[in-house]
């Protein structure tokens, strides 16, 4: 099931761990990964996600 229907909520550090997990799986170098959480109010404003 999805998130969703299982009334799960998604917050600022799950979506900060699947970062780090798709910059592991495509092989992001270190120097082009994201640092910080400048990124992070974006998203979530981008993708109606509440923090």
């Amino acid at each position: 099931k999805h998130m969703e229907e299982k009334e799960e909520q998604v917050n600022g550090p799950m979506i900060k761990e699947k970062r780090c997990r798709f910059e592991n799986l495509f092989n992001v170098s270190k120097d082009e990964r994201l640092s910080g959480d400048g990124w992070l109010a974006p998203f979530c404003q981008a993708f109606k996600i509440h923090k």
